[in-house]
């Protein structure tokens, strides 16, 4: 066997989709996205069968563009990080406390290039979007009504990667 057929044989061995009792398949393709720029949702397909039946389009404003970025800039493994904190500490998408002698010098969130936290921040900014009732989307217009929108989107997208990371109670 040549290498690329041993590559495909362990990727069809790890991407085999788990079954329930009755014999089906535990997936459900999203609805179909039509965007000029969106990828295929047969990504989406492929990576929920990698995660081993994990549903990432579930997370509010994930689509498979979202997804693609995720998993190419980070994987799937996320047990490099210790904690969701720690995970949106990384991003840059917590504020960066500077604090002597009991005072706070300065609390602003660090500009960062960081591709995974752009996708966070697209996925919050299209939370808006989303036309059921969605604690998300609240928590989106109500931030955004107290503060300004940037500083909105900042704080769902670190509320959207905790869903990512499984960590629901941010």
């Amino acid at each position: 066997m040549n290498a690329t057929l041993k590559l495909l044989y362990c990727l069809k061995k790890q991407t085999a989709v788990p079954k329930t009792n009755e014999g089906n398949s535990v997936y459900k393709p999203p609805k179909k996205i039509k965007f000029k720029n969106c990828p295929p949702p047969t990504i989406a397909k492929n990576v929920f069968k990698l995660t081993g039946g994990i549903e990432l389009l579930n997370v509010p404003g994930v689509n498979t563009g979202t997804i693609l970025t995720l998993v190419s800039e980070i994987g799937l493994d996320l047990s490099k990080f210790k904690t969701a904190k720690h995970f949106c500490s990384w991003l840059g998408l917590v504020p960066n406390n500077k604090i002597t002698g009991g005072k706070v010098i300065s609390s602003h969130i660090e500009k960062k290039k960081n591709r995974v936290a752009l996708a966070f921040r697209d996925a919050a900014n299209a939370v808006e979007r989303i036309a059921t009732d969605n604690p998300l989307k609240a928590f989106l217009k109500r931030t955004a009504s107290k503060k300004s929108r940037v500083v909105a989107i900042t704080a769902t997208a670190r509320k959207d990667s905790h869903h990512y990371m499984g960590n629901d109670h941010s």
